[in-house]
């Protein structure tokens, strides 16, 4: 692109300098002005193509749930630099001015960018656009898996260029190819003769916005979808893990992961191979949350811990069952487990053995059922979203007493006791409520007092007082 200027500049100096008289002020300062946008056309090239190869990067983290490590503003306060736990950085910049049109017509910079389609894949758009190949095709972004072990192929870059044209100006190519708006009209990259040009919107951002929040970065594009692409944020003692296939988690942990984590969120399908691999390999997990998972085990059974007594987990202290998938729970074996959270409508949960720790039972908001056996926890707390409670729900199976001290309530209505064919029921079953406390929203407490079952708590309170 310089070399053009050079050489346009070498032939004015060489035609104006045989005269004495002539004023070249003019030309120096138009001279000065080409080289200006030249050199601006080459700065915003280089943001382009920097900011196209860190997009991908991004892409490529997401698929092979990489972690995002740091991200530090850049020295002149234009971009981002961003390190992954893979070791990998890259640099993205903020949206800068357009060029000048110098006849008040602004040169038009790409909006580079990427959108999933369909078929999961991201692909490249420019302006809105998919970008096609030489074969009319979609040009991937990021490269996909391989099929039976062969390797996938990678993800096309696009280099983003300014060439001059047969009139003079400069216009925008893409893998050295002209770019053309819908109308078919070449895009320029500034504009034509003239003096007023105005500013140009911002041109060269891919990004609109960066936020690192609850554990992730999340990076706004600025396409027309304003599409949020988002990666796990790394803290040394968590992590966050997509499982694509079902038995996989083994082959997505690093040995380091397995000796130092203490806080884990799945998101993805689970089964059985993969609970193993928590419970035998996760050396120090603590935290266990499946929130975001589907369940894939036999018979709708999920057991948190597969080894039973063969193999007692000493680590686990706090669990966030699946919100999707059908199924009940076991969790046995696991000797310091203190709180379990259920995310989801009518889990039963058949067993606790030698869980001798256990403390509080929570039920997410969004739930609206309650199931049967969850009597094993001193602390049950229930949502406001909760309409129905199964009469069974405060039981323990086999012989033995409840083991509820406390109960907090916080549906604004007394939710119905049914029993298994969902029938209400006046009563929960076991008559254990007598040393049991609720505790209840200070609004509804005389509701409570006078609804089947609930009234015959020993000892019915608001939430807001404490009790000794």
């Amino acid at each position: 692109m310089m070399k053009h200027f050079v050489l346009t500049l070498a032939a004015i100096l060489l035609i104006t300098g045989c005269s004495k008289d002539y004023d070249d002020t003019q030309l120096w300062e138009n001279m000065n002005n080409l080289k200006s946008r030249v050199e601006k056309l080459e700065d915003t090239c280089n943001r382009l193509n920097t900011n196209i190869i860190s997009l991908q990067a991004i892409l490529e983290a997401i698929q092979k749930n990489d972690a995002i490590r740091d991200v530090s503003t850049l020295a002149d306060g234009e971009g981002y630099l961003i390190s992954f736990t893979s070791g990998k950085s890259i640099t993205i910049y903020h949206g800068t001015n357009g060029l000048n049109g110098t006849d008040g017509e602004d040169g038009t910079t790409p909006n580079i960018s990427v959108k999933q389609d369909s078929d999961g894949i991201y692909y490249w758009t420019v302006n809105s656009t998919w970008l096609l190949d030489s074969n009319n095709k979609k040009v991937k972004a990021v490269g996909v898996d391989g099929i039976n072990g062969s390797n996938g192929k990678d993800g096309v870059t696009p280099v983003i260029n300014v060439k001059q044209d047969s009139d003079g100006i400069y216009y925008w190519t893409v893998n050295n190819t002209w770019l053309f708006t819908p109308d078919g009209i070449k895009v320029k990259a500034t504009g034509t003769d003239g003096t007023n040009g105005t500013n140009g919107k911002d041109g060269d951002s891919f990004f609109k916005d960066v936020v690192i929040k609850e554990g992730y970065a999340y990076f706004t594009l600025n396409n027309d979808e304003n599409s949020i692409l988002q990666i796990p944020f790394y803290t040394p003692n968590s992590l966050s893990i997509h499982i694509q296939e079902a038995g996989t988690l083994k082959q997505l942990l690093t040995n380091e992961q397995k000796r130092t984590i203490l806080s884990l969120k799945l998101t993805g399908t689970i089964n059985e191979d993969d609970m193993k691999t928590i419970i035998a390999q996760m050396l120090v997990l603590e935290k266990l949350d499946l929130s975001e998972t589907y369940c894939n085990f036999k018979d709708g059974h999920l057991i948190i811990n597969p080894y039973d007594a063969s193999l007692l987990n000493r680590t686990l202290r706090e669990i966030t069952l699946p919100s999707s998938g059908s199924y009940d729970v076991t969790c046995n074996y696991c000797l310091n487990l203190e709180k379990l959270t259920v995310t989801k409508d009518y889990i039963s949960i058949y067993g606790f053995k030698m869980c001798e720790n256990l403390n509080i039972l929570t039920f997410a908001e969004g739930v609206t059922e309650v199931g049967s056996y969850v009597g094993y926890f001193p602390l049950v707390s229930l949502p406001t979203s909760l309409k129905t409670i199964h009469e069974q729900s405060f039981c323990t199976i086999g012989i033995g007493t409840p083991l509820v001290k406390e109960v907090i309530c916080n549906a604004i209505t007394p939710p119905l006791i049914v029993n298994y064919s969902g029938t209400i029921v006046n009563d929960f079953g076991g008559g254990w409520q007598a040393d049991v406390v609720l505790k209840v929203p200070s609004e509804c407490l005389e509701s409570y007092k006078k609804a089947n079952g609930w009234k015959h708590f020993d000892t019915i309170m608001s939430t807001d007082e404490l009790y000794n």
